[in-house]
């Protein structure tokens, strides 16, 4: 599957190239996603991996990478 770049109206970056919604970069997110309905369920989660290598909490969006 071919991917196509998001036009700059798609996808609005922040300052330090984080996605704004997300404040994540391209580096700080897993091949393998897990995801969880409640904010609130990350921890639970997450405190199975081994490291939590990234750590964002931006608006309702909660994201740990291990």
């Amino acid at each position: 599957m071919k991917h196509k770049p998001f036009s700059p109206s798609e996808l609005i970056l922040n300052e330090d190239g984080s996605i704004y919604h997300l404040h994540l970069k391209p580096g700080d997110i897993a091949s393998t996603i897990i995801t969880v309905g409640d904010p609130e369920r990350v921890s639970n989660v997450s405190k199975y991996f081994e490291t939590i290598e990234v750590s964002v909490h931006k608006r309702e969006f909660k994201t740990h990478t291990g």
